[in-house]
């Protein structure tokens, strides 16, 4: 072991040993009512019924009866809009080469050289 962490690991038990005896059980308290908060907010006793707008929308879509209906809905939606998307640009560029299609006028020649 280098000098350094041999330093830092004998600096440490000292310090260790200048803590009080509560300091190991208010760390511990700590620890564990943050883990309670934690359980608590994670999970519902069975007589609560009290959910949380994430929660309810979880529960719906992974339903067993709504689930299914609802992401097949959700996918028809997605195939609509971009079968129905596609319509635009293609009306634009429809409406842009319409517009280039005017009478054909004719192209002047003076220009080139003559033969002969």
């Amino acid at each position: 072991m280098s000098t350094d962490a041999a330093q830092v690991l004998r600096r440490a038990a000292e310090l260790r040993s200048t803590l009080s005896t509560q300091f190991r059980d208010e760390t511990v308290k700590s620890i564990y009512a943050e883990a309670e908060r934690v359980a608590r907010r994670a999970s519902h006793s069975i007589g609560t019924a009290r959910y949380d707008f994430d929660q309810r929308i979880d529960r719906l879509v992974t339903s067993p009866i709504f689930g299914l209906p609802i992401m097949a809905l959700l996918l028809a939606l997605v195939f609509w809009l971009t079968v129905a998307g596609a319509n635009v640009p293609s009306a634009m560029l429809a409406q842009f080469f319409s517009g280039l299609k005017t009478t054909p006028r004719p192209v002047s020649t003076r220009w080139a050289p003559h033969g002969g």
